[in-house]
């Protein structure tokens, strides 16, 4: 996905292409709302009215402080997922069958699909600051045998973000006390960005 800062054109290989960077900058504030949102919903805190699921999801956007470097600004986490909505469901769980391994949490609750409103606002607002929304993050929680940190992308969650033209940060709340983020250009193992506060 390559989009242009407000008054940029982009170059024959452009600097603002999206899938460029080689760094991301998580500075303290949105780390520890996207941190605190993790947290919560792992631990079972959750807010009136949303589902009681033990895992978050959100949406990240920000700006370019220089070329191949993109700088979250705002988290937008989503309480809610379209998962089972009838739309999404039967390519989700296609989707399921083919890439993701058997664990403790049930299908129907693997996978999260944002709903359109929620992509909408988080657009609308990053459009308002001069931002773009190039990102989203999920918490994986519980360890496997060959992956005790979780701090990686799965084959599912590779499936699902292929051709999106977004950023994957996995948060691994194994040990939610300590939180460990990576981030992945279409949660493709191969091409993980450099993450820096």
């Amino acid at each position: 996905m390559t989009v242009t800062p407000h008054g940029s054109s982009p170059s024959p290989w452009s600097p603002w292409d999206v899938a460029a960077a080689r760094t991301i900058v998580l500075p303290p504030g949105p780390r520890d709302r996207l941190v605190e949102h993790a947290r919560r919903k792992v631990t079972g805190r959750h807010l009136p009215g949303e589902p009681p699921q033990l895992r978050a999801f959100g949406l990240l956007a920000g700006d370019w402080p220089e070329p191949g470097v993109l700088a979250v600004s705002a988290v937008y986490p989503l309480t809610h997922s379209a998962r089972t909505d009838p739309a999404y469901a039967d390519t989700v769980d296609e989707i399921y069958r083919e890439h993701a391994r058997p664990t403790a949490t049930p299908q129907e609750q693997r996978g999260w699909v944002a709903r359109p409103g929620d992509v909408l606002r988080a657009e609308e607002d990053a459009d308002a600051h001069g931002w773009i929304l190039f990102g989203n993050y999920h918490t994986h929680r519980i360890a496997w045998p060959e992956d005790p940190v979780r701090d990686s992308c799965t084959a599912f969650d590779t499936a699902l973000a292929r051709g999106s033209g977004m950023w994957v940060l996995i948060v691994s709340m194994v040990d939610p006390d300590v939180p460990r983020i990576r981030a992945f250009y279409e949660g493709d193992p191969v091409r993980e960005a450099v993450l820096t506060g």
